[in-house]
């Protein structure tokens, strides 16, 4: 098995792993012990951190995974090189803070009536956004040389480990509310110091300041190439926060709680993504940097189908024992109220799931300026719909609003990518795909309600399972999918052979 498959398997499980964690987190002990206003501002100071990070990062994670195939070959290039990253980086960050400084008047007066609560923690948010660049700098240098698993298990299982930690010590009254919120930037800290051992060990972080190795010229094109991929990264930054930040300051923090834990139950559905994005993304870049267009379509088209059949089980599952999962939440009446706001986000979540790795295509070849026009268009896009569906509708207006400005950032990828590179990831079987998952929709929502929530919630997902799973791989529909199968099931038989000899 090759460092590429190995390190998606241990990320994926990790993800799940993470996944266990951030459900009872999300739906049983934040609720439980937090009340809705308290959720809400705990949630809206970090996800003002995550929309923020974007700019502050200055276009760096794309940067090392697009320029490290050119620099590593020579250590003490790619010493300079990481040098000059770093630099690139502090520039960002300070450029975030002269932003911050002008615009922190208006920007905390939009919160001053409906969650003034919030302007108690700008330095709060200031140090987790500095913490959250430090440790994306770090997973950028990992996952650029296939090290993908230890950042991964660090951001999806040990930060929710770690909120789990403190939510425990709140409880207990062992630590304030400023506390709970500080952990974020503790923890955060702990992945940054890890992942920085890491990879002192493993050769890397030697840094040295650029000269000739990267000479001036370079570091222009690096800081241009920087430039516009920022924009592409923060635009989907924008899709998934800009609307917590707008509910933040119209609606209050009450409907921050709920829209965020329904937005944070409809991320699970895209978690298979992440890990194969960030496997394929190194392979990308050295594709584009040796002019090899056919591994860079043969990456694109591998594993569309798979995400898409593993976003529609994940989005047909939830959304069919939906009602329950609320009904064995805390404060059911409340959070309940974000019901459609899942069933909107899900059904983009896996929209944005078919269509792989997209973004890298675009980030990795010679189109790349196209993401500054892209981003202008959907951050002014994003901002209008939520300004008018918000006050119309509430959080299913920011939901819906998300739901317009996401279809329309994936038909701009998507004609940037047909058009400029001639690649489409759709084809008959994605419409049979489809078709199984319609009927697996089916099942779930028409099979009448049994009594208890728990046997309920088993029974249907299991029959969710089995009106999509067994057609899909008895029609060979994906054959990652089928390949998958028939290694869990040698491996299987292989063990149960072993013990029978012993």
């Amino acid at each position: 098995m090759g460092i590429i498959a190995r390190q998606s398997i241990l990320t994926t499980i990790s993800s799940y792993i993470g996944v266990g964690l951030g459900y009872i987190n999300v739906l049983f002990f934040f609720p439980e012990i937090l009340n809705p206003e308290e959720l809400g501002l705990y949630r809206a100071i970090h996800f003002a951190a995550l929309m923020l990070v974007p700019i502050a990062q200055l276009g760096v994670p794309t940067a090392i995974a697009r320029y490290h195939p050119k620099y590593s070959k020579n250590p003490e290039a790619n010493s300079q090189f990481e040098g000059y990253i770093f630099q690139q980086a502090g520039v960002g960050f300070l450029l975030f803070i002269v932003l911050l400084i002008a615009f922190h008047t208006p920007l905390f007066r939009f919160f001053e009536e409906k969650s003034p609560q919030v302007k108690e923690y700008d330095v709060f948010i200031v140090g987790l956004v500095f913490i959250m660049v430090l440790n994306v700098l770090m997973e950028g240098f990992c996952r650029a040389r296939y090290f993908i698993f230890l950042p991964n298990l660090l951001r999806d299982v040990g930060l929710k480990l770690g909120a789990f930690l403190a939510i425990g010590l709140y409880q207990y009254g062992l630590i304030s509310f400023p506390l709970l919120v500080g952990n974020l930037i503790l923890f955060n800290g702990l992945s940054v110091l890890l992942l920085a051992i890491f990879l002192r060990k493993k050769g890397a972080l030697r840094i040295k300041m650029p000269k000739e190795l990267v000479p001036k010229s370079e570091r222009r094109q690096l800081f241009t190439f920087s430039l516009f991929t920022l924009a592409g990264a923060s635009a989907m930054i924008i899709v998934n926060y800009v609307d917590s930040f707008m509910i933040t300051g119209f609606l209050g923090l009450e409907q921050v709680a709920i829209y965020t834990t329904s937005l944070m139950m409809a991320m699970v559905v895209e978690l298979p993504k992440k890990g194969v994005i960030q496997s394929n993304n190194p392979v990308l870049a050295e594709a584009f940097e040796n002019g090899d267009l056919q591994k860079a379509s043969e990456v694109y088209k591998s594993n569309a189908n798979l995400l898409l059949a593993i976003g529609i089980l994940l989005y047909i599952g939830i959304s069919a024992n939906l009602s329950s999962l609320y009904q064995i939440m805390p404060k059911t009446d409340i959070y309940s109220q974000g019901y459609w706001v899942f069933i909107i986000l899900g059904g983009i979540k896996v929209c944005e799931m078919s269509l792989n790795n997209v973004a890298g295509l675009i980030q990795f070849s010679k189109y790349y300026r196209f993401n500054l026009f892209a981003f202008i268009f959907l951050g002014v896009t994003t901002v209008l719909t939520n300004l008018w569906l918000i006050p119309l509708y509430g959080i299913n207006g920011a939901a819906i609003a998300t739901f317009i400005t996401g279809i329309l950032y994936i038909l701009i990828r998507m004609g940037i990518v047909y058009f400029k590179l001639s690649l489409f990831p759709y084809t008959l079987t994605t419409v049979k795909i489809l078709a199984l998952g319609g009927i697996a929709a089916l099942v779930g929502f028409f099979l009448p309600t049994l009594p208890n929530v728990w046997l309920d919630i088993i029974v249907r997902s299991a029959l969710i399972t089995l009106a999509f799973v067994p057609p899909l791989l008895w029609f060979r529909l994906s054959p990652a999918l089928n390949k998958l199968a028939e290694n869990v099931w040698h491996r299987a038989k292989s063990i149960i052979h072993t013990q029978g000899k012993s």
